[in-house]
């Protein structure tokens, strides 16, 4: 398996999503000092929410998840849906691999890859911001350890989400054989979920639920996937 994963890695071109997450990253920094400054812009009592460490951290996590949801549908859309596509099926089948195995190999790739960018990313972005709230503070908060640790807590909770709703969109898309429907089916399941996310922020038991959660949505849609390329190969 890990040779396969080592031959996915060398048959992709990486430099762009590299880049993306370099970008992404930059744009990360701004974001998380916009959301602590914007109680200083207007005093309006309802913006008092993002004087509290937890609500910044929270809505940075919500971008992040996001954006790397979208980037990890992206690669998953080049490496499996245009590779598991009618045109592709008689390369595929001549590898003298079980089908399933190309498919986990890519999937484990994918996940590898955006996994690491965001825990990157993510630590880069707290870690500067963080520092110089200790020297500086742009929030109306107390500046503590645990705030330290919920940040971390909550990048590992979004890196099983971002796995399990890309996975799950790949799946959609690997049974339509449609990219645009891989893309969309992301967008979608962000769109419907991010609201139950920011409750999770807040309350550690249903935090524990949904990482579970999210394992489970993995297992199963990797399942469902994998069953539809044995599938293929029977047909």
């Amino acid at each position: 398996m890990l040779k396969l994963i080592r031959l996915e890695y060398r048959k992709t071109n990486l430099r762009p999503y590299t880049l993306s997450v370099i970008i992404a990253t930059i744009l990360f920094i701004g974001f998380i000092y916009l959301f602590a400054y914007i109680p200083r812009i207007d005093e309006d009592p309802e913006l008092l929410m993002f004087a509290e460490y937890s609500t910044v951290s929270g809505l940075l996590i919500l971008v992040s998840l996001t954006t790397y949801s979208v980037l990890a549908s992206a690669m998953f859309a080049k490496m499996v849906i245009d590779t598991f596509d009618a045109n592709s099926l008689t390369l595929i089948y001549s590898y003298p691999v079980r089908r399933s195995a190309i498919l986990l190999s890519k999937i484990i790739a994918v996940l590898l890859f955006t996994a690491a960018a965001m825990m990157i990313s993510n630590t880069v972005v707290f870690t500067l911001f963080f520092l110089t709230e200790s020297i500086s503070p742009l929030v109306n908060d107390t500046f503590v350890s645990s705030v330290v640790l919920d940040a971390l807590s909550l990048t590992l909770l979004s890196m099983a989400a971002m796995s399990a709703i890309s996975v799950t969109a790949m799946t959609i898309g690997l049974y339509r054989q449609s990219v645009p429907l891989t893309i969309i089916s992301t967008v979608v399941i962000l769109a419907s979920t991010n609201n139950v996310f920011m409750e999770v922020l807040s309350n550690p038991v249903i935090l524990l639920v949904t990482l579970v959660l999210c394992i489970v949505v993995l297992s199963v849609s990797t399942l469902l996937a994998a069953k539809h390329v044995r599938d293929l190969e029977v047909a």
